[in-house]
This record gives structure tokens, sequence and C-alpha cells, in this order.
């Protein structure tokens, strides 16, 4: 995920000064007052080290004897034990933050949807008992992961009480608090009190190459970044996001501006990010031009430098926060003048199967040269939109572009946006969209509706194929199967539909032609659900009695030790705890 080619820059521009790589067996010289564990990819390890699937499934599986359940709890207590190592590392002085994904907004959702279908299609006859779309908010799976979050937390700080545990205060984050679990913990940092947040050390752990672009438009002045080194299962990588944030204005041209302060380190990151978002990010679909383009990043930079006159022609991309309509639209002139040679540069990568053959560019070829305006003519075509509407699709691209920006710059600005189309308009089509527009149409006219995040159970409708309708109560399954169903009649559920692979690598990079959802269909299909007013075949009227914990929006829990805490029986599902002195308290 993220921006393609991101970690090779960072390593080589500042690897030497702002990237350590520590044995995992090891742990750090110094500690942070604030760890922030985004923990999905921990919690999706465990799963499939237990159940034995994904990239490192072993021929003999070593769990095979064990019950689901056991496997279950098993997976539980690895993803529990993998946290205790990584905090046996990076140590927090103050607070330990736990996230787990919650309901994503409708832009993530899109992405989790295509990735949910792709894999149920493709998925093999042997099945391990496992279905790793458990790991969505509102599945069964998830109300027994927080169970024994709850449980487990208290035990380990009880048992840890003469180490650093005593003194920390761990907050949990459950699936059923909605956001991304890295974007939660974002909303935490810009929270806390500006003293506390300045002068406090903080570092996220996380897989996700977005958490580089994360942490940088963080703007906090103290702020590190671990990761798992990918080739190496026994090192980490610690990377000191202060360091590169400073020094990004050596690397974008704009050394002085920020030394007389004309600029602030603030703008030069919030230009890096926006402009790495143009080479990927998880919510719109890559530009043409920039399919295999060699060392983007750096283009990219170099295109910057040479628009924003080393920042001193007040041609910027970004200004305190908001992106700067004048130079936006210069850096993607520039781009734009270079998307035919980039296109045709796209041919020298001969793909080793037929269906990868880009056919649309291919056949706009005469005597070695790119018909532009044919090409257009059927690239836009397989939007299945006229010429006149080209327009509305850059705005839409723009629109989105925007809210992704403000999604990591500032926070959510709206739960409900989404981009609309499979595929990105053209650079040079964009460019000329864009040269329409003012500042003041920036301003007053991409504004964004608040709205609010979906339901554990909407979001489950929304992303999961009928393969894995079990994860939803029983009540709500014939929503995605029964042919009465509206959603159903929409289309929303298809077993077998089109991926265009044309002019991909790899098989993951094809694009799944899904139908894309409309949410108010899915809430009133879910409202109407719960209130009785359609009714199926197959339907256990006694499952209206829904367990609604798992579809209610939660609380995010903080547990501490306290020695003058009054000995208490914690008793669980998972467990008794005797003598717990480990107090839980819900934040607001």
């Amino acid at each position: 995920m993220g921006v393609p080619g991101l970690w090779p820059f960072i390593n080589k521009h500042f690897g030497k000064n702002a990237v350590k790589t520590i044995i995992k067996e090891k742990s750090l010289a110094t500690t942070f007052d604030y760890v922030y564990l985004d923990a999905n990819g921990l919690l999706h390890g465990a799963a499939q080290f237990i159940f034995n699937y994904g990239p490192n499934k072993k021929y003999l599986d070593p769990n095979k004897e064990l019950t689901y359940d056991e496997k279950l709890k098993a997976t539980f207590e690895t993803f529990f034990d993998n946290i205790v190592d990584v905090v046996s590392v990076v140590k927090p002085d103050k607070v330990l933050y736990i996230a787990i994904d919650g309901p994503a907004p409708r832009a993530k959702q899109n992405q989790q949807r295509e990735r949910r279908f792709v894999s149920a299609m493709n998925r093999s006859s042997d099945d391990t008992g496992f279905d790793s779309n458990s790991i969505s908010p509102g599945t069964e799976f998830m109300h027994k992961l927080s169970q024994f979050m709850y449980y487990k937390i208290r035990k380990h700080i009880n048992d840890n009480s003469s180490s650093f545990w005593n003194d920390i205060e761990v907050i949990y984050s459950p699936p059923t608090i909605p956001g991304e679990g890295e974007h939660k913990i974002m909303d935490y940092i810009r929270e806390l009190p500006t003293k506390e947040k300045t002068d406090s050390t903080h570092c996220m752990f996380g897989p996700d190459g977005d958490l580089i672009m994360l942490t940088l438009s963080a703007h906090v002045e103290h702020i590190s970044l671990f990761r798992e080194v990918q080739d190496d299962a026994s090192l980490y990588h610690l990377i000191n996001m202060s360091k590169i944030r400073k020094e990004l204005s050596y690397i974008l041209g704009q050394r002085r501006a920020v030394k007389m302060n004309t600029r602030t380190k603030d703008d030069v990151s919030n230009d890096f990010v926006l402009m790495g978002f143009f080479v990927g990010n998880d919510f719109l679909p890559k530009i043409k031009m920039f399919y295999y383009l060699e060392d983007g990043l750096n283009k990219m930079i170099n295109n910057y430098i040479t628009t924003s006159t080393s920042g001193f022609a007040n041609q910027y991309i970004t200004n305190n926060g908001v992106i700067d309509i004048e130079g936006f639209k210069l850096f993607v002139k520039e781009l734009s003048l270079n998307e035919n040679e980039y296109l045709q540069n796209q041919r020298r990568f001969k793909p080793k199967h037929s269906k990868f053959i880009d056919v649309t560019l291919e056949s706009c070829i005469y005597e070695g040269k790119i018909d532009t305006n044919e090409y257009k003519k059927r690239y836009y075509s397989k939007f299945g939109i006229s010429e006149d509407e080209v327009d509305t699709v850059c705005k839409e691209y723009f629109r989105n572009l925007v809210w992704v920006f403000l999604y990591y710059t500032k926070g959510l600005v709206s739960w409900d946006e989404s981009y609309k189309y499979h595929y990105a308009p053209l650079m040079s089509d964009f460019y000329n969209y864009l040269s329409k527009l003012t500042q003041y149409d920036l301003d007053h006219d991409v504004k964004f509706d608040r709205s609010s995040p979906a339901l554990p159970f909407e979001q489950l409708l929304s992303i999961l194929p009928a393969a894995s309708r079990n994860l939803l109560p029983k009540y709500y399954r014939p929503l995605m199967y029964h042919e009465n169903s509206e959603l159903v009649k929409l289309g929303y559920y298809p077993e077998k539909f089109d991926i265009d692979y044309e002019g991909k690598r790899k098989d993951y990079q094809g694009i799944a032609l899904l139908p894309f959802v409309n949410y108010n269909y899915i809430k009133s299909a879910y409202i109407d659900r719960k209130n009785g007013k359609r009714l199926y075949d197959e339907e256990d009227i006694s499952d209206k009695r829904l367990k609604w914990y798992r579809n209610e929006y939660g609380e995010v829990a903080s547990f501490k030790y306290n020695k003058n805490h009054k000995k208490i029986k914690f008793s669980s599902y998972y467990g008794i705890i005797n003598n717990c002195q480990v107090k839980k308290y819900i934040l607001k």
C-alpha cells in the first residue's frame, strides 16, 4: 500500500542519518513517551501463522490437530505476544496506544471491496476453515478479539507490575470505533495538548508504506516510525521521521526559503505528501502516464523543483495546509507535457502474458507515435462516458485528491466521499480542467459533507462477497443472495466479474470492474431488514434478536495499574485474574 518507490527513496536519501536497523531480540537504548501500534498487520500475521494460510503457508500444518476455537484463541495469544515483542524493543514511558481498524471511510471501502471480491473469485478449494475476511469490523471474530484484549491487557499489566507496564497507560481502540487504525492514532496525536504533543517523543509501528506519509504530515517535532524489515523477519527499521521532515527542504530545493521563513517545514512536508499521492495512493486509481514510471518519485521532485523555482516564485503546490491552485496548475502542466513520452515508453515493457497487452495504447500507434485524439477517445470509452463528460471525471478526481490530502494532513473531512470511476483521467485533460479553476473555486466550491461512518454491519454488506455472507448474522445474509433482495438486483454481489489487466505487469495490479456501491441503498436495505420490512425464505426469525454489541459504535478503553486500587477478582471467558489492580477507564 501507499506510494510506490517511497521506501527506496527514503533509504537512498536519508538512510545514513535517519534509518537504524535493529535486531528483534534487542531493546533500544532510548524510550519514547508515546508508542502507537497500527495493529492490523500483526493480527493478519498471527491468523496466517495459526490457520496456515497466506505467503508463509507451510506444507505440513503444525496446528492441524487444533479445533477451530483452539485456533482462534491461539491466534489471539500470538497476536498479543507479537505486541509484547514489539513493545519490548521500542518501549513507551507514558502511553501505549493499540489501534484496530474500524469501519472505514467509503473511499477505503472501495479498495477493501475489490480485494475481497478478487480473493473470493480466485480462492482455491483447499480451504483452511478460516475466512480471512473475518478480520473486518462487525464479525464474531473481531468481537471475540476485543473480549480477549480486555482480559489480556489487564492480565499482562497485572503480571508485570514491577516492569515499565506498571507506569504506562495502555489504550485500546477496538474495531467498533470508526476509522482506519493509523488515522485513529493520528486523531489522538492531533488532540493532545500542544505542549505535550510538541515536547514529547512519539513512535508509530505498522507495516503500511503510507505511515511514512502520515508521520510526515503529523507535523510533530519528535516522531519516529518503527517497522519490520520487509525481506528479513529478524530485523526492524527505526526511521527518524523528524530528521527526514527537517531535511526534506534540501531535497525539494527549498532550503533557502525555509531558512528565510518564507516557507515552513510543514509547508515542505505537505508539498511532498501531495506530490507523492500522484505516484500512487490507496484511494484513487493511478494516472495512466505513471504506469511503469521508473524512479517516479524523483521525477516528481525534479518537476516540483522546476515549477516552484526553489520556492521563490510563489508557485508552491500547497500553502499553509491548503492546495495552492496556481502552483498546482503549473506543477500538473509540466507533468502533462511528458504524457505522450511516458505513454510511449510503456511500450518498452513487453508483457509475458497476452492478457497484459495494452490493446488500447497499441491500437493508437501510427508510425511509432501515439495518435493522441484517437487514444483519448478509446481510453475514455473504457469509462463508459463520452468525450463531453471528461471534465466531470477530472472534477471527481481533483475533488478526491483534495480529500486524500486533507485526510492525511488535517484529518477526515467526509466519511462518504469516494471516486466513482475505475480509471483516472489523462494528465493532459486533468490540466485542461485545472486551468479553468481559480483559488476561489477551490476554497468555495470544493466542500465536503462530514456525514457519518457506516455501522459495522453496513460496512460488511458493502465490502463482503456473497461467499463470506456467513460472517454476518443469519438475519442479514439473504440481502447478499436472495433474488428479492434489492442489493442483489443491483448486481452488488457478482460471483464473476471482469478484471482489466491491460498494460499491467502483475496479476494483482489488475482493475476489478466491480459495480460501485451506492451507500444509501446499502443503508436502506440494512434498515428495512433490521425493522423486518422485507421477508425472505430460509429466514430464522429467532435470529432477529441479534447481538447488537457487534454492530454498535464502541468506546476507547484505557488501562492503568493502580497499586492503591482494591484487589479484585476479574473473570472472563478467557481466564480469571486474581488480585487484579488494573483499572479500566473509558476515554471520551
